[in-house]
């Protein structure tokens, strides 16, 4: 019985360890540039959000959107940040913030959980 507890227990550590795994955000380089990290975070099985309306952009940036439809929110003349909307494997969300004016000057900010 007590060998069996054991088992049970390393068991339900195991699962613990990659529950906890799961939820750790991705790693990435700030100031790397959004097109390059987005390549990196899909290849790492990162699910990136559609946020576009039956397939549509319907935000005023739509250089941005159609090019990134994980777009949350981007100011058309690049004043504050965009805000990227993804999940992990283990179902986390998480956002990716940038900076820039124009789609091809974005650089990473930040990630966050969300």
């Amino acid at each position: 019985m007590r060998f069996i507890h054991v088992i049970s227990l390393a068991c339900l550590a195991t699962i613990a360890c990659r529950q906890a795994a799961s939820q750790t955000l991705p790693s990435v380089r700030t100031g790397a540039p959004y097109g390059q990290v987005r390549q990196a975070l899909i290849q790492a099985g990162n699910i990136p959000a559609d946020l576009r309306r039956n397939g549509r952009c319907v935000d005023l940036n739509r250089d941005v959107c159609e090019a990134y439809p994980e777009m949350e929110s981007c100011a058309v003349d690049g004043r504050r940040p965009c805000n990227f909307r993804w999940t992990t494997p283990g179902h986390l969300s998480f956002i990716v913030t940038t900076t820039g004016e124009h789609r091809s000057s974005m650089k990473v900010e930040a990630v966050t959980a969300r």
